[in-house]
């Protein structure tokens, strides 16, 4: 363990709240920006080197970790903040007051390490934050060429990088983003599922071999080490003759050749055997699930499977870039994490509410003499507005279910009774003759 000494300039600035200035944050942003634009080669190599991925799946990564800096730089409008700053000197609420969380420790993943770093650091400095990234020294390309360009780019006084985990003590005043599971998970955590196993499921109503694409896709793409690359796929009985034929033929271009011969030889951590079959692990909530059926049928699947998030008739594949969406945190679609889920919530009342006007009023009053409170008191005890709902005439889904049943019982006593009776009948006139 370090100790807290290295971080002290952190500290400072942390208290003296250098992050929360908009300009400054925006001179960040264009620092950052510029100094991996300048050393984009070597960070493309030191990809190439680690993971074995395509040249275009490098390329994907290196895009979407641009875009996550410039949709977060973006966000950041200086007009919109001194509004919000001067609304309490202008006699107005300020409802919506946020300041960052302080300091932001960033624990990256392996799988696609330059996306996962740049993902998490864009949005902390855009929330207003300080940050220290953790980058271990380990045989990997990509920690070592990250360790020389960000001290160069970034201001030591709200920037530095951890070799090694500090203590305890230290990271109970930091937020940490935790993109694997080294970390416990604590209520000043934004922890990504890793152990969590995604799901697809075909029903019959889908497009198959739309969904036989999108899957096939999603389970080779980046070697398939993403938390949502499809684990299990559960297929309807009545499309699975179709979708084994969309499977084995879309999947032969993967397979073969080159590429798909140097994918196989890759370990993939995600799926080592622990002696426990992918089904078991499926008892739990799941990363992610893929659904793929009409919308009312996919409605019904998404809504009573217990999953962190829920995709319809398709596959998010800049998902499959980085780490899985926190599960403590409502997650963004724009960005891998939202700037509010690095902020703490900070308002300003200038006006009084209509509570704080009945209390006092309540409490302030000679007892049986204010009007104001004895109108509170009666107002309180009025029963609450009726439903609206005409009784007995609604059917529920559970309802219906109960009265289908009754009327095929119903049916089935009938055509018995009908049927007894005819025999009975037959039988009473031969004896009769």
């Amino acid at each position: 363990m370090v100790t807290t000494q290295p971080f002290q300039r952190i500290i400072a600035a942390e208290i003296d709240g250098r992050c929360q200035n908009i300009r400054y944050r925006q001179n960040q942003f264009h620092r950052l920006q510029s100094g991996l634009v300048q050393n984009i080669d070597e960070i493309k190599d030191a990809i190439v080197a680690d993971s074995g991925h395509s040249l275009e799946e490098v390329r994907a990564e290196i895009c979407l970790a641009i875009k996550e800096i410039r949709t977060h730089y973006a966000s950041l409008d200086l007009k919109k903040d001194l509004e919000v700053e001067y609304r309490v000197a202008n006699g107005k609420d300020n409802t919506d007051g946020k300041r960052g969380v302080g300091i932001v420790y960033i624990v990256p993943c392996s799988h696609t390490i330059f996306f996962s770093v740049v993902a998490a650091l864009s949005a902390a400095i855009a929330a207003g934050n300080c940050v220290i990234l953790e980058l271990t020294k380990n045989t990997m390309a990509l920690p070592g060429v990250l360790r020389k360009i960000l001290p160069q780019v970034l201001d030591a006084d709200t920037f530095a990088i951890s070799e090694e985990r500090p203590d305890g003590s230290f990271l109970e005043r930091t937020h940490i983003i935790a993109q694997n599971d080294s970390v416990s998970l604590s209520s000043n955590t934004l922890s990504s599922p890793t152990s969590s196993i995604t799901v697809a499921l075909v029903d019959r109503t889908a497009n198959i071999p739309a969904a036989a694409e999108a899957l096939v896709s999603a389970r080779f793409a980046f070697g398939g080490r993403s938390t949502y690359s499809p684990d299990i796929v559960l297929v309807q009985e009545f499309a699975m003759k179709e979708f084994v034929e969309a499977i084995i033929q879309r999947s032969s271009k993967y397979l073969g050749g080159q590429n798909g011969e140097a994918r196989q030889t890759i370990a993939n951590p995600r799926r080592a055997s622990s002696g426990i079959s992918l089904l078991d692990t499926a008892m739990g909530t799941l990363a992610g699930t893929y659904a793929f059926a009409s919308p009312a049928a996919a409605k019904y699947l998404t809504q009573f499977i217990d999953s962190y998030s829920s995709w319809i008739n398709h596959v998010p594949t800049d998902m499959l870039i980085g780490p899985a969406y926190p599960f403590n945190q409502p997650p963004s679609r724009e960005t891998r994490y939202s700037t509010s889920s690095l902020q703490v919530s900070r308002p300003q009342f200038v006006t009084e509410t209509s509570n704080t006007a009945l209390v006092r009023n309540i409490i302030s009053a000679t007892v049986g003499q204010s009007t104001k409170s004895n109108d509170a008191w009666r107002e309180a005890l009025v029963s609450l507005p009726a439903i609206g709902q005409a009784e007995g005439k609604r059917i529920g889904f559970f309802e219906q279910g109960i009265i289908t049943g009754g009327v095929v019982t119903l049916f089935s006593l009938v055509a018995t009774l009908s049927t007894l009776g005819i025999y009975g009948y037959a039988a009473v006139r031969r004896l009769g003759s």
